[in-house]
């Protein structure tokens, strides 16, 4: 009834008091399940629903959907470190090795564009590369932190002369050599 007439702030008062109510951990899955579905999509309530989808996961840390909407409300809300967090339990649930290079390469460019923290987004790139040497987005994002005047450019820049000197990249490394000269130089 609270659905078909649209009262959706009642409703999740109902559901909650359910829950309040409720001893029955099956129940209580069911009824979470309902509420952060509700204060998501209905209700616009990203924090209350992280909130609820975190209860959620306490009970089933078995179901990836409910890591999917943690990953979906914490980029929403721009919740960064938390991000960060559950990208990882994301990546546990991953099975095909290009599936976890997407979800690794995210988290490398959510370390090194949101974090501040480019060392990680390094050694993040770097499994990647590690697994699959022709993925360019991850080989891009390694050259991007050469580029930097720190100690992180160094290991990058290492790390992309055994990579080019691997796949025989001559030109590539012959590039990267000359930006290293023209940065010494400067």
């Amino acid at each position: 009834l609270y659905e078909q007439t649209g009262a959706y702030d009642d409703l999740e008062g109902v559901l909650s008091s359910w829950l309040d109510r409720s001893d029955d951990e099956e129940t209580r899955v069911r009824l979470l399940r309902r509420l952060a579905n509700l204060q998501e999509r209905e209700l616009d309530k990203p924090k209350a629903a992280i909130e609820t989808y975190r209860s959620l996961h306490a009970q089933v840390e078995s179901d990836r959907a409910v890591v999917d909407a943690l990953v979906r409300l914490y980029e929403r809300t721009e919740r960064w470190p938390e991000l960060l967090q559950v990208l990882g339990l994301q990546r546990d649930f991953a099975e095909r090795p290009d599936e976890i290079n997407q979800i690794e390469f995210r988290e490398g460019r959510l370390q090194m564009n949101k974090l501040d923290d480019p060392a990680s987004a390094l050694e993040s790139f770097r499994s990647i590369l590690d697994r699959n040497r022709d993925h360019i987005e991850a080989r891009r994002a390694v050259e991007s932190l050469a580029e930097r005047a720190d100690d992180v450019a160094r290991e990058a820049s290492d790390f992309l002369q055994n990579l080019y000197r691997e796949g025989e990249a001559w030109t590539m490394l012959e590039e990267l050599l000359e930006r290293q000269l023209d940065v010494v130089d400067d």
